[in-house]
């Protein structure tokens, strides 16, 4: 008989509940387990050979395909320059030929153009093809038109030359098209350089020789002599750079200068130059007698030079001297030679007897 209070059927149904949580358990790891391995092959790294870089193409290998080699290589000239030149260079079709430059030369107003000019063509210093240029030098007498015929085609300066006048360089391209130019030349006079020496005390330096020097020319090379003011000038000084020499160019007595001049004036600033003596020889025979007409010459060791000849008494004045050892020597025929050799110390003036003997 059931009876209402009887504890039986709940402990049925408790047992029954405590089988199957087991059994849950065990699904959900499985579940877990496949859901893991699903995993791992979705990731799973590929095959070795997957792994393996690609070949390269033809192009990334740095060949060229078939039929593009020809388009690819630019073209060449194989035309042959000649030996030194630039790749650059003119081709030498330009220069193959010859041509002729004409012109006429004019003055400043105020100016007559000379009887007789000398037109100078030159191979150019700053055109291209003055390698192809050749000199010409044509005198001109009695006209202001001139024709320099059978040129070679270049690069050349063109420019007058007469005496006492300027003529600067104009620059003339001779080529294919353009053989036979038509230029205008200009001489202009040349000018004039003048300046002043003087000592430490600013007295004039007198009957010192001035040499004047065209940079890089010395054929150009003049010399003149300061006056009693100490004064020197140079007329028909040509436009260009200069050297100026006080003194000898072999033995100044200070620093040279350089200047660079344009007609038609130029005044050089005055120079002082300080620590000068003047030696005065008497040059006497074996009995102790003036020689006129002596030859003495010397030179010092810190510069200065002199050659001249004795005066009736015998004597001649040697100036302009720099402090320094100063040997000289006298000679005449039928009286013999004498030398001589002294330092020039703090004193500005010496005296000094040269004897010659046979």
């Amino acid at each position: 008989m059931f009876h209402p209070h009887s504890s039986r059927p709940a402990r049925a149904k408790t047992r029954r509940g405590r089988s199957a949580l087991p059994l849950l358990v065990v699904v959900l790891a499985v579940a877990i387990g496949a859901l893991y391995w699903l995993s791992r092959g979705t990731n799973a790294p590929p095959p070795n050979d997957a792994l393996r870089a690609p070949a390269p193409s033809a192009e990334a290998a740095g060949a060229t395909p078939a039929g593009e080699a020809l388009a690819a290589e630019p073209a060449r000239d194989d035309r042959a320059l000649p030996a030194g030149a630039a790749p650059n260079a003119a081709p030498l079709a330009r220069f193959d030929g010859r041509g002729r430059i004409r012109g006429s030369v004019d003055t400043p107003a105020g100016s007559e153009l000379p009887a007789q000019y000398t037109v100078v063509v030159a191979p150019s210093r700053t055109l291209i093809g003055h390698e192809h240029a050749a000199e010409r030098r044509v005198d001109v007498a009695g006209a202001s038109e001139f024709e320099v015929p059978d040129l070679p085609l270049g690069g050349y300066d063109v420019h007058c030359e007469a005496p006492g006048m300027n003529g600067r360089a104009l620059a003339v391209l001779l080529e294919k098209g353009s053989a036979d130019p038509y230029v205008m030349l200009l001489l202009s006079p040349a000018g004039r350089l003048d300046g002043e020496l003087v000592d430490a005390e600013l007295f004039p330096l007198e009957d010192l020789v001035i040499t004047l020097e065209p940079l890089g020319q010395l054929a150009g090379r003049r010399t003149t002599r300061t006056d009693a003011r100490g004064r020197y000038a140079f007329d028909a000084v040509l436009d260009g750079e200069y050297r100026l020499h006080f003194g000898t160019a072999e033995s100044p007595i200070a620093p040279a200068r350089e200047l660079a001049f344009q007609a038609p004036s130029f005044s050089f600033p005055r120079i002082v130059i300080a620590d000068l003596h003047t030696v005065l020889v008497r040059v006497v025979d074996s009995r102790l007698q003036p020689v006129q007409g002596a030859r003495i010459f010397g030179t010092g060791s810190k510069g200065g030079s002199f050659d001249g000849t004795t005066d009736a008494l015998g004597e001649f004045r040697a100036r302009h001297l720099p402090s320094g050892r100063l040997r000289l020597r006298a000679e005449s025929e039928g009286f013999g030679k004498g030398f001589l050799a002294l330092d020039l110390g703090p004193l500005p003036q010496r005296e000094l007897v040269l004897e010659l003997e046979p």
